[in-house]
């Protein structure tokens, strides 16, 4: 952990590496090839409340409408189209950019039942892989820009992950194009203002760990509870979409 530190990690990388660390040792006494106490257990720098406070900060609505609601960014349609839609993209579903970065048009979907929806089967974990359903006139526009396209066309980092760094880029270009002084806000921030959109919209924490992919470790859920259907879902969420 000195060693990271004197090369300039912060305290919240150094925490991931070391944890990455702890994974192996708890994997090799499983495993029975390590005897002993791991040495990397409990060898934290943050606790997980300053991690989370370390994070990145969602938007106020108000910063929603500042950053999206001006000819800048309706410009972009057609100058960076593949930015524009998955801005808007995430804005109403709290998508990774990775998992929305991947979508080909294989992903879009209608229920028999008539539901619009997006099937994520890329993300960070297994709860990540999941349908998300969309507002049929969002739906429609954006599959055409898919199809005619092949896709959002941003290329992935060689390291496997993901493709946040060429959005982040363009995000960050539009903040400074409009003037806009926000503080630790990035494309993540929109899926935990979408998370706490849904929750001050009343729709339920299941739901909202469901359409987000989240896990919910409770007894009550995963021993006796059910999820909700697709159609269920977009009951209760694509009304509430800010279009």
């Amino acid at each position: 952990m000195e060693f990271l530190a004197a090369r300039g990690n912060t305290p919240r990388t150094i925490d991931k590496k070391v944890g990455a660390v702890r994974a192996l040792f708890n994997f090799a006494k499983k495993q029975k090839l390590f005897k002993g106490e791991n040495p990397a257990a409990d060898r934290n720098l943050l606790t997980r409340k300053q991690k989370n406070a370390a994070g990145s900060k969602p938007f106020d609505l108000a910063d929603i409408q500042t950053l999206f609601g001006n000819a800048q960014f309706a410009q972009s349609k057609t100058t960076e189209p593949g930015f524009y839609w998955i801005t808007t993209l995430g804005l109403i579903t709290g998508v990774r950019v990775s998992a929305l970065a991947a979508l080909t048009k294989a992903a879009f979907k209608i229920s028999p039942a008539g539901t619009h929806y997006i099937y994520i089967d890329k993300d960070k974990t297994e709860a990540g892989k999941r349908p998300v359903p969309l507002p049929k006139e969002f739906f429609v526009p954006l599959f055409e820009f898919v199809k005619s396209s092949g896709g959002f066309n941003f290329q992935e980092r060689p390291d496997g992950k993901g493709a946040s760094d060429p959005v982040r880029k363009l995000l960050d270009a539009h903040k400074k194009a409009i003037g806009y002084e926000g503080g630790k806000q990035t494309f993540h921030s929109f899926r935990k203002t979408f998370n706490n959109f849904l929750m001050h919209s009343k729709v339920p924490i299941e739901a909202r760990c469901q359409i987000i992919g989240h896990e919910l470790d409770h007894v009550n859920v995963q021993v006796y509870g059910q999820e909700y259907s697709l159609e269920e879902l977009a009951e209760m969420v694509v009304p509430r979409c800010p279009l």
